[in-house]
């Protein structure tokens, strides 16, 4: 569980030192990184080197073996993962899996308002998914699942928003789509940490950090 920053002028998110094992094998390795307000940073690397690692260490939903990861006061994180599938019989639509990012964090007696459902609207809209709301989430196609994923992060309206490989396997239309929700994250204060194998997407990150067998290198 991260610990708790109290000074302001701290990142918002601070990884030092930090080492982690998956599946019984070294995953990281003496990784430190900060997250700052309004910054993207890409993780780059080959399968394996720890790109996912990282983000579930910093997501606080991988245990670390060394090291800490230190959250400022109130900071609220995001985590995007990887494509998701939904059972047949789930009874989940396109609205009711991004309306769940309102509820992240809140209390269950606190309803939501008609702010709540404005962002779930404005989240829906940027990832190209209005016309769908409806649609069972099991229906849809890998990319558009994917859609929904990122759309249900932004929906959280959180400070740091984390994503696992968001536009990988997308077509250019998808790729387009969440890389500029991505840029608008940034623009609306948030910082924001992808992995990616894209080096379009690279392009448009202000930091890459490249990892190799769990290890940041240079």
């Amino acid at each position: 569980m991260p610990t708790t920053l109290t000074t302001p002028a701290l990142p918002l998110l601070d990884a030092h030192g930090i080492s982690a094992e998956h599946d019984g094998t070294t995953a990281l390795c003496d990784v430190s990184l900060a997250v700052v307000r309004g910054e993207i940073v890409a993780l780059a690397g080959a399968n394996g080197s720890g790109k996912s690692t990282l983000l579930g260490a910093l997501a606080g939903t991988h245990r670390t073996s060394a090291g800490s990861v230190a959250r400022a006061a109130a900071t609220r994180v995001a985590y995007v993962v990887q494509r998701s599938s939904a059972p047949d019989g789930l009874p989940l639509t396109v609205l009711d899996a991004v309306t769940m990012g309102r509820w992240a964090g809140r209390p269950l007696w606190r309803p939501l308002g008609r702010a709540d459902r404005e962002i779930v609207r404005e989240s829906i809209a940027a990832l190209g998914l209005e016309g769908l709301e409806r649609r069972p989430f099991h229906a849809l196609s890998g990319g558009q699942r994917q859609r929904v994923l990122v759309a249900q992060g932004l929906a959280q309206r959180a400070d740091v928003v984390l994503l696992d490989e968001p536009t990988a396997g997308l077509d250019d239309e998808a790729h387009e789509l969440i890389a500029r929700a991505i840029d608008a994250e940034a623009r609306r204060g948030a910082g924001v940490v992808h992995a990616t194998h894209d080096p379009e997407v690279m392009t448009r990150a202000d930091r890459v950090v490249r990892l190799d067998r769990g290890r940041i290198v240079r």
